[in-house]
């Protein structure tokens, strides 16, 4: 008798244990969200969000200052929100690593922006970022967490015949463009609002022999996820090797710029404080000749 007591106590402990690490895990009310920013994406658009509950997705656009461009909406079935919980409980979200970024041998990738992605709820936060947002820098299991959340964002952004929603938003869309185009005259007379005021530089690109950012992009210092335009490999050269944030390029020809026609200069911005550097790295002032 006192064998069969001492078994049953061994079950309830065992079972009670079990039913511990459960609590312990992700609940019910957590809220997931994926987050991306920065990279080689029109800044109106810089910041976007998917959040995913047990009822609701909601995708967010916003610029870098937290100005909300677009908001959508749809319902979200318990199922699936349990299947999504269960995803990340199979690849371990929780151990996980609180950052993911290049390894010494791998790609260089210069236009993919940051990941979060972050779970909360009331006894837990939970946040990985990788930097930049590339899939070879994520483990298996994260690819699989990010993939299930992309195609959530994607359902987020679906109109359906019938939807409602997708004119309130059309009409949203309108009414904030006419803002930002409001917005971006200022910029241009003043920099950008509440920022050091911006500085146009121009190069003038040589005739018979390479760029220094076509020099470095051919070498094999850095990979781009799809080819790079001019103005993304500018951007990419000045702000990896200088940390210099390059604004606005533009390729000119000579004669747009009151010089003799024939050959081209790239004009861009950049911060006040970084026209200095910039200069000694070849780039004149628009009005010198």
């Amino acid at each position: 008798m006192k064998k069969i007591t001492l078994i049953l106590l061994i079950l309830l402990l065992t079972v009670g244990a079990g039913c511990s690490e459960k609590e312990a895990g992700i609940s019910e009310d957590a809220t997931i969200t994926h987050k991306t920013y920065g990279g080689f994406i029109n800044q109106e658009i810089e910041v976007q969000e998917l959040t995913v509950n047990r009822t609701t997705v909601i995708f967010t656009t916003s610029d870098r200052n937290g100005n909300f461009l677009k908001t959508y909406e749809k319902p979200l079935n318990e199922s699936s929100f349990d299947d999504l919980i269960d995803l990340f409980e199979k690849n371990g979200f929780l151990e996980m690593e609180k950052s993911y970024i290049r390894q010494e041998g791998q790609p260089i990738v210069a236009d993919a922006g940051v990941l979060e992605i972050s779970l909360i709820q009331k006894d837990l936060t939970k946040k990985v970022t990788v930097d930049p947002y590339y899939s070879e820098y994520m483990p298996e299991g994260l690819q699989e967490i990010d993939a299930a959340l992309v195609d959530l964002r994607e359902y987020a952004l679906s109109t359906y015949p019938g939807d409602t929603e997708g004119e309130t938003e059309e009409e949203t869309e309108g009414e904030t463009e006419g803002e930002t185009e409001r917005e971006t005259e200022g910029e241009a007379q003043n920099g950008e609002a509440g920022e050091e005021p911006l500085v146009e530089l121009k190069y003038r690109e040589p005739e018979n022999e390479s760029t220094p950012w076509d020099q470095w992009y051919a070498e094999g210092n850095i990979q781009f996820i799809k080819a790079p335009t001019q103005a993304e490999l500018i951007i990419a050269y000045y702000g990896s090797l200088y940390h210099i944030e390059v604004i606005d390029v533009k390729r000119l020809e000579a004669c747009d710029l009151y010089y003799t026609c024939g050959g081209y200069f790239y004009v861009a911005k950049v911060r006040e404080k970084d026209a200095g550097k910039m200069k000694e790295l070849g780039w004149t002032d628009m009005g010198e000749f």
